[in-house]
């Protein structure tokens, strides 16, 4: 996904490996991008890599999204060329919004 800082600058804008070995389970990476006009930041983590379902699984461990959710969870999968994004998140609060500005830049990236 670093490939990312040179395709679309202008909406990622770092990403920093800060704990294991890329590509692998348990990989920490801080994210800086824009969504909705604002520079937002999030430490995600690698959760799961499965090479047979062509899936990735990662959370949320700090960052902006932790301030509307206790918890940000997301799998992006591939299959058959298309590309599936689940987020499965629990409010922080009653009144915060659902994730569609997260799902707005999934479809972006």
């Amino acid at each position: 996904m670093n490939q990312l800082l040179t395709i679309i600058p202008d909406i990622i804008q770092t990403v920093e490996l800060i704990q294991g070995e890329d590509g692998s389970a348990g990989a920490v990476k801080r994210w800086k991008f824009l969504l909705g006009g604002l520079s937002l930041g999030m430490d995600k983590e690698t959760l799961a890599i499965n090479d047979d379902a062509r899936s990735v699984t990662f959370k949320a461990i700090d960052g902006d999204v932790l301030l509307l959710y206790k918890a940000y969870q997301f799998t992006i999968a591939v299959r058959d060329g298309l590309v599936q994004w689940t987020i499965l998140y629990e409010k922080a609060f009653i009144t915060a919004p659902p994730p569609d500005a997260y799902a707005a830049f999934a479809i972006m990236v």
